[in-house]
C-alpha cells in the first residue's frame, strides 16, 4: 500500500478495489478540485435549506406532499454520495511543500 502524499504513483487499495493513484497534484489539479468541493459545499447547504423551508410551509399549511418531499429528499441524497465518492481526503505535508519550492529556480514572467 503505498503511502498517503508520497509522490509515487502507486494505487491504494481501498476495501479490495483500486482507487485513483495517489500522487503529488499540481497547483491546477489544487484548484479545481477547491472549486469542485466548494460547488459541492454550496449545492448541500442549499438544499438542505430549501428541505427546511419546504417542511416548514408544509407543517405550516398541514397538506401532506409526499412528492415534492420524495424528491427534495433524493436530491439532497444524490449530493451527498456525490460528496462521499469523491474520494478521501490526504494530509497536507507543509514542511515537503516548503522544502519543495525552495528548491525550485525561480521563474520570471
Amino acid at each position: 500500500m503505498a503511502e498517503i502524499g508520497s509522490a509515487q504513483a502507486d494505487a491504494v487499495e481501498v476495501s479490495g478495489t483500486t482507487a485513483r493513484p495517489v500522487g503529488a497534484t499540481s497547483f491546477l489539479q489544487r484548484a479545481v478540485i477547491r472549486r469542485r468541493v466548494r460547488f459541492l459545499r454550496r449545492s448541500r447547504e442549499l438544499a438542505l435549506h430549501d428541505l427546511g423551508g419546504f417542511t416548514f410551509e408544509v407543517h405550516r399549511l398541514g397538506e401532506p406532499r409526499d412528492e415534492i418531499l420524495a424528491a427534495k429528499l433524493a436530491a439532497l441524497r444524490a449530493a451527498l454520495i456525490e460528496g462521499e465518492e469523491s474520494g478521501p481526503s490526504t494530509p497536507f505535508d507543509f514542511e515537503a511543500f516548503i522544502a519543495r519550492k525552495r528548491n525550485e529556480k525561480p521563474t520570471t514572467v
